[in-house]
């Protein structure tokens, strides 16, 4: 079952090992336009318990939307345009048992390019 709710942007890393995507692409114009006009769609992750820096999850879809919020963060941005707090993501949490080739079909699915 997924759920949706809001998480920290410091408890959610990347998962390179199976991000669809090698080239993040430009990450500064994204970044302006989530601060314009506020994270449109959530970001998927799954929920881990080992992570070696303690995050509680790994992204499955959104690897560019969140590493454009932690530029901003990083830049010193802690609000959007629109008021919301950048801090924190609503984020849909994947049922943990997906096995990793279909992690990696979902990626790409929603990742064409």
């Amino acid at each position: 079952m997924i759920t949706r709710t809001e998480i920290k942007v410091g408890a959610i890393d990347t998962n390179p090992m199976e991000n669809s995507r090698k080239d993040y692409g430009d990450i500064e114009t994204l970044a302006l336009r989530i601060k314009s006009f506020g994270l449109q769609g959530v970001i998927r992750v799954r929920k881990v318990s080992d992570h070696p820096a303690g995050k509680e999850y790994l992204v499955e879809d959104g690897h560019r939307r969140l590493a454009a919020i932690e530029y901003l963060v990083n830049d010193g941005v802690s609000v959007d345009d629109l008021g919301h707090n950048l801090s924190t993501v609503w984020a849909e949490v994947l049922p943990d048992h997906s096995e990793g080739a279909q992690r990696r079909l979902t990626q790409l699915a929603l990742n064409p390019s």
